[in-house]
């Protein structure tokens, strides 16, 4: 073919330069026009004439440019701009005229690199961004232990201990203890009167957190004795309350226990010990007839510290184990048997529940991302096929390799900025999605944004997915000269590799795919299991009502448990109301206080050694009210008031079983004189149903000092219609009662599997995109290799082939290239599942239905995938088809 005036084939010596060189340039721009213009139509001498009246006599602009070229030296940063900027008007041009190539390869790469954003940024707060402490790696959550125990022997704090520790200790800058369940103050003004979530602490607290207050201070130590009536707000307390209103600081908070002076507001991320805590104020202000946290032997308090400078964490603890062993021989009778420390860093305490399934998340999130790639990769190997005789054309029209590659990497680098721009939007939308979902599962979820760091990671993932998924493409499409203008062999082996590659990258979208359905199958499986747990009690129809008992209007045990037992009254008078009845709280919501217990009869257990049980004070019609079974023994409202229920475990594990259990007695508590066992109960679940049933003894609660109720009510009907007749019955009781949450007995079984229904659900959706990407692959291979074959299917057809044995054929091919892929996935998987082994309950991780019935899916899907190109296939009509080729 001639090529215009001034252009060759190869340039002669003089001319030659690199892929980037000013002839090249030029040459490359007006090669394009022309093969644009045949493209469209024109034969090449229009084409020809129409490109040299746009771009100019090439000789001259040629030389002009290689004497500027040389003038200059070197090529300037305008060039460079230049160049790119026409790179992409190009590359927007080629797009605009595919759209739905276009359209399917950005909604690709959004989902891909949103949901990768979206989970980069939860990682990033919970893991990876410096906590709201000074100094976070000298921080850290502190236990004594009891070296015997069998459990591990982590204990809750006593104050006189923690007074003790602080006194002895020259390792700890700083030691305070703290506790989130005696009950929230009770703020009045603004209407009905509000129970606010409150942190009761002692000095040391936030001396070993070291974050300061955003606004005025935090408690000063020095208040603790003199006026301990000081309280700091949250965040969102003090703009929920207040108004954001900075004169906040020194006035007064109106409780129900009368005026605290406000010190100051806490910054918007400081959430600790637990994101729900609104208030902070000094222990010394919860009643010791409610709590009698001076006894040492009282242990319901966690505690914070920090480390000295200099001092080695592990040092620490090695002088702590002292300071134990030094307690515990001061205090034998409470304190035998601590003799160790546990120190835990600040952020491990914090994150350590959530840190693995966190991980897998992004692992999962971070493979769709991969397999979005391959499917675009797949996308712009089948448009460059279709575009051979376009790249073959401006091959011979002189164009270098490199400048046609650069021209596809502009465009795969367009398609991955505008991709991310589109992900971004997609990631804010799911990060609101995700964050409101996870509640307060998720640790340090109120510092999770799309600050400048996540913005900048989608930024480079970005451009990294567009380099990654357009680079083998463009080298695929430039290699070996133009065999868009040949014909005969060659064109069909090039064909043929094309076909291999594409049959490669849907191996490893296939493969990936079925990594990711086999995790988020073990872990569907695993919180199946976990919902099928039988509670041991009867959730149906069972509304609970949560409230601390006002000390200032009901200050003796004689008070609050007449207000107990008038209110029970008035719920039982409700329609629909079948029975109520209190325990000191409800089941799945966490454990009472540890008791230690032996049987009447044996050896005093050794110092340290003690066995403990669960202890939980309750009304008397508990048992009947929440339909657990009473398996041997007195029926409930029949007992002397100073006996014991036992739970079935505890039974086994004293006497061997129930019966021989029922009628026995139990040295429990420190008690002198043996307790008589009146009855034994189902076992019941009293924390997360991955947890057995702990050892458990029920007292009745006319025994309790405590003011914490959980009421039960249990309605013939749905339980939340009991709830506004519930809030009447309370205002006519005490028109000033606060009530810390209502809820069903159903909703607190979902709170207790609410962290593992969350994470498996998060891998269970990126790993059905992940399936419904590899499906698109799989549809998009087939029917590529179905044109391509078209000539051949119509020959079949022609010769008289069965319609039905043509679509066999074309789903065969599809299933052939699927079921490797899914036999090597499977494999991964099995390899893999070992990092799932401590999140599965009741699964195997080698969990035979689940494979099976992963790959079954995928099988599944990929027929279904390539039987609309099969049926396509069938209708080829064979003249037609001879006709086209």
């Amino acid at each position: 073919m001639d090529l215009p005036r001034g252009f060759r084939r190869s340039p002669p010596p003089g001319l030659r330069r690199d892929g980037d060189s000013v002839d090249d340039e030029i040459r490359f721009h007006i090669e394009s026009r022309i093969a644009e213009l045949v493209s469209q139509g024109l034969d090449e001498d229009e084409a020809r004439r129409r490109a040299q009246a746009e771009f100019g006599d090439a000789d001259r602009a040629a030389r002009a440019a290689r004497r500027e070229s040389r003038r200059r030296g070197t090529k300037t940063m305008g060039r460079w701009i230049a160049d790119g900027a026409r790179d992409a008007a190009l590359a927007v041009r080629q797009l605009g005229r595919n759209p739905g190539f276009a359209a399917a390869a950005l909604l690709t790469l959004a989902l891909g690199i949103g949901g990768t954003t979206a989970v980069f940024s939860v990682v990033d707060a919970v893991l990876v961004r410096p906590l709201p402490f000074p100094d976070e790696e000298r921080v850290a959550r502190i236990w004594p232990v009891v070296t015997a125990a069998a459990d591990g022997g982590r204990r809750d704090w006593s104050v006189p201990d923690l007074e003790d520790w602080r006194e002895r200790s020259r390792s700890l800058s700083a030691l305070g203890a703290y506790a989130d369940m005696l009950g929230g103050l009770v703020v009045r003004g603004g209407g009905t009167p509000e129970e606010v979530p409150t942190a009761y602490i002692t000095s040391g607290f936030f001396e070993a957190l070291g974050t300061p207050a955003a606004l005025g201070r935090t408690l000063p130590p020095d208040a603790e004795e003199a006026d301990p009536r000081v309280v700091v707000l949250s965040d969102g307390f003090w703009h929920r309350r207040f108004g954001a209103d900075p004169g906040v600081v020194g006035a007064s908070l109106d409780t129900e226990d009368g005026a605290y002076r406000i010190a100051g507001v806490m910054p918007r991320d400081f959430a600790f010990p637990e994101p729900e805590i609104e208030l902070w104020t000094f222990l010394a202000n919860v009643s010791q007839q409610s709590v009698p946290w001076l006894l040492r032997q009282v242990r319901v308090f966690q505690a914070v510290a920090r480390v000295a400078p200099g001092t080695d964490p592990g040092a620490a603890a090695t002088e702590l184990a002292g300071v134990a062993r030094a307690v515990a021989a001061d205090f034998p009778d409470t304190n035998a048997g601590l003799t160790g420390v546990e120190l835990v860093p600040i952020r491990e305490a914090l994150v350590g529940d959530v840190r693995l399934p966190l991980l897998l998340v992004a692992g999962a999130v971070g493979l769709t991302l991969l397999i979005a790639c391959v499917n675009v990769a797949n996308l712009l190997l089948a448009r460059g096929t279709a575009r051979a005789r376009e790249f073959a054309l401006r091959a011979a029209l002189g164009a270098a390799r490199g400048r046609l590659a650069r021209q596809l990497l502009a465009e795969s680098l367009l398609l991955g900025l505008v991709g991310g721009a589109v992900g971004v939007g997609v990631a804010a939308a799911m990060l609101r999605t995700l964050v409101t979902a996870a509640g307060d599962l998720l640790p340090l979820a109120s510092t999770v944004t799309m600050d400048a760091r996540v913005l900048t990671f989608a930024a480079a993932a970005s451009v990294l997915t567009g380099f990654l998924f357009g680079l083998f493409p463009a080298a695929r499409v430039t290699r070996g000269g133009a065999p868009g203008l040949q014909s005969g062999d060659r064109s069909a082996a090039e064909s043929r590799e094309a076909g291999k590659l594409r049959d490669g990258l849907v191996f490893a979208e296939v493969a990936l795919a079925v990594v990711l359905l086999v995790g988020g199958g073990l872990l569907m499986r695993s919180f199946a299991e976990l919902r099928a747990v039988d509670p041991g009690f009867d959730p149906d129809g069972l509304l609970v009502a949560d409230m601390v008992v006002s000390d200032a209007r009901h200050s003796s045990p004689a008070d609050y448990l007449a207000f107990r037992d008038q209110l029970l009254e008035r719920l039982k008078a409700i329609p629909g109301v079948t029975g109520a009845s209190t325990a000191k709280q409800f089941p799945t919501r966490g454990m009472g206080e540890t008791w230690s217990w032996s049987r009447f009869g044996d050896p005093p257990a050794l110092p340290g050694e003690e066995r403990r049980a669960q202890a939980m004070h309750i009304h008397r019609d508990f048992f009947d009210v929440m339909g657990i079974p009473i398996l041997r023994g007195m029926p409930p409202g029949e007992a002397p008031e100073l006996s014991l229920v036992i739970n079935e475990r505890l039974a086994r594990e004293a006497y061997g079983s129930a019966e021989a259990a029922a009628g026995a007695a139990f040295y429990v508590g420190g008690l002198e004189e043996p307790v008589p066992i009146r009855a034994v109960v189902g076992d019941v679940l009293h924390d997360d149903p991955a947890s057995p049933p702990p050892p458990m003894i029920y007292l009745d609660d006319r025994l309790n000092t405590r003011r914490v109720f959980a009421f039960v009510i249990r309605t013939d009907g749905d339980p939340l219609g009991a709830v506004e007749p519930f809030r009447r019955a309370l205002a006519e009781q005490d028109p000033l009662q606060a009530v810390q949450s209502i809820h069903t007995a159903r909703s607190a079984l979902a709170d207790a599997v609410a962290q593992p229904r969350f994470f498996a659900l998060l891998m269970a959706l990126f790993a059905s995109v992940a399936m419904a990407l590899a499906a698109v692959g799989i549809y998009g291979v087939i029917a590529y290799s179905v044109r391509r074959r078209t000539r051949e299917i119509g020959v079949r057809i022609a010769l008289g082939a069965d319609r039905r044995r043509v679509r066999a054929m074309v789903v065969t091919e599809a299933l052939r290239a699927v079921i490797p892929a899914v036999i090597v996935g499977l494999a991964a998987a099995a390899a893999l599942s070992s990092l799932l082994a401590t999140l599965l309950f009741e699964v195997r991780r080698l969990d035979p239905v689940t494979y099976a019935g992963v790959a079954a899916g995928v099988l599944a899907v990929a027929l279904f995938a390539s039987w609309t190109p099969a049926r396509e296939a069938t209708r080829v009509d064979p003249q037609v088809a001879l006709r086209a080729e």
